[in-house]
């Protein structure tokens, strides 16, 4: 069939109605048999097959593959190509599309600085692409805005929208031209998918990659690295399920593909963490933990600890859990950036510890100090609340909850004295947590009240009376902001009733 068809591309006149129905079912066989070739890393050939096509129908995708195969990937045929580059241009057979093969040798050549990046938009944007894929002209300038793009962004997240549009918008035209090119749509689609990752544009990345994935891939190594890159999207907009499917079939195929699996193993261990899959998560940080160093270790220990904890293993998590806080005095605060959202302060993986170890702990000695310790980094906090990706509100809080924490161990312990200290320093954190935009009516206000008015209540000798002002006007308005204008609903008007009570006999 390749032979009939190059024998009707030989003698039919490039103007005839059925020249490109010819060059098209040409390309179609002979694009297939090059890429076959390719994929068994028989480089010598699929070169041969592209050049070809090359002479005979001038096609923008079999360019991109003969520049790259000698370019990229058996730089051993470099020589061979540049001289059939040469040849071509001067049997005027590549004609305007040796601006494409002139773009793309200087991004693969030289280093992808923004000098050479604009470079490369030029001579695209001057050229009108020939042949049957004109999609790969707007493919690639495509590529160059989203290169320059990510060379715009800032570790604030800020970015040129400027870029982020005309890439957009060059990808939307290679799609559009596409229509009936699967290869150069799941291109398109993956590229569409990692732009809009890029800007946080979580739900339109997402929709661009289901639709890449309803397409053939060339290989498993590819379908793994996108199954990756999907799965993380996912997660980024909070589809923990979707998340989870997409980072197992990550891992499976990366192990098909005898690749390094440590990292797609550590990844899909995470994903079934937040997909609440207990189970499979702590068998998958098992496995990978013992490959893993510093921070990643860190974070691996912490899921797998908790993992271990919603299992009910809380001897095995109460491991895991000490073991990173050995490791995390070794670790440095990172800052975020572009690629980490949020800042790494080993501290915060400490308070999250400490407070899954009191879960876990039936000691109330070992309680209490984890418990002290959980305060201490809470109050160390203060000032730098942004480096834990907390702010002041949230860390007030925690400070609260872990502060009545506390009391309710010293009260079982009948160290009264204690629980009132803490209780009234709970307390007194409350006008700060109003004052940062806590609201008079939120949990953290009334269970405070509520432990706070009781306990004073059944051991009054524990508290100071010149704080009972305070704790009144905090009541009072508290009453005042669960009063509802015309129907206030059941369970709000319990809590209301109950601190009346409490005030009451307060």
């Amino acid at each position: 069939m390749e032979l009939f068809s190059r024998h009707w591309l030989i003698v039919a006149h490039i103007k005839e109605i059925g020249f490109y129905d010819i060059a098209q079912q040409y390309s179609i066989i002979t694009t297939k048999k090059a890429y076959g070739m390719f994929n068994d890393k028989n480089y010598q050939s699929a070169l041969n097959t592209f050049y070809s096509e090359i002479r005979q129908i001038n096609d923008l995708e079999a360019i991109y593959n003969f520049v790259t195969i000698g370019y990229v990937y058996d730089t051993k045929l470099k020589q061979q190509v540049k001289k059939s580059l040469t040849l071509l241009q001067k049997g005027h057979i590549l004609k305007e599309n040796s601006e494409f093969a002139k773009a793309l040798i200087l991004l693969i050549k030289e280093k992808e600085t923004k000098e050479n990046l604009e470079k490369a938009k030029t001579i695209l944007q001057h050229m009108q692409a020939m042949g049957l894929t004109p999609a790969m002209k707007n493919l690639l300038l495509g590529y160059v805005y989203h290169r320059l793009l990510e060379l715009s962004h800032k570790d604030n997240g800020e970015y040129d929208v400027t870029l982020y549009k005309k890439a957009h918008y060059q990808y939307m035209l290679a799609l559009d031209l596409a229509y009936d090119n699967q290869r150069i749509q799941s291109a398109v689609l993956e590229n569409l998918g990692m732009l809009h990752f890029s800007v946080g544009n979580y739900a339109l990345s997402t929709h661009f990659f289901a639709q890449r994935s309803t397409l053939p891939f060339l290989n498993i190594q590819s379908e793994a690295s996108f199954r990756w890159h999907f799965a993380r999207a996912l997660f980024y907009y909070n589809h923990y399920k979707q998340a989870k499917e997409e980072g197992d079939k990550a891992y499976k195929l990366a192990q098909k593909a005898h690749r390094d699996v440590i990292a797609f193993m550590q990844q899909d261990a995470f994903y079934n963490l937040y997909a609440q899959e207990y189970e499979q998560a702590s068998f998958l940080y098992q496995k990978v933990i013992k490959n893993l160093q510093g921070i990643n270790r860190a974070k691996a220990l912490l899921g797998y600890g908790y993992s271990l904890k919603k299992l009910h293993k809380c001897k095995q998590a109460t491991k895991q859990f000490q073991k990173l806080l050995q490791l995390t005095p070794s670790l440095e605060h990172l800052p975020k950036n572009r690629y980490r959202l949020i800042d790494f302060e080993p501290k915060r993986l400490e308070l999250l510890a400490y407070g899954f170890l009191v879960s876990c702990e039936t000691d109330r000695k070992k309680q209490q100090s984890y418990l002290a310790k959980r305060v201490k980094i809470l109050k160390d906090m203060k000032g730098n609340v942004s480096d834990f990706a907390y702010d002041e509100k949230t860390r007030l809080e925690f400070l609260i909850k872990t502060l009545q924490q506390e009391a309710v161990i010293y009260e079982k312990e009948k160290e009264l004295n204690k629980m009132g200290k803490v209780m009234s320093e709970a307390l007194q954190l409350l006008p700060l947590y109003i004052k940062e935009g806590g609201a008079y009516s939120s949990q953290v206000m009334l269970r405070t009240l509520d432990n706070y008015l009781a306990l004073s209540i059944l051991y009054p000798k524990a508290f100071h009376q010149e704080e009972k002002p305070l704790a009144k006007s905090l009541t009072t308005k508290t009453i005042q902001a669960l009063t509802y204008p015309n129907y206030t609903p059941p369970l709000i008007k319990m809590e209301q009733k109950k601190l009346q009570k409490l005030l009451t006999k307060f």
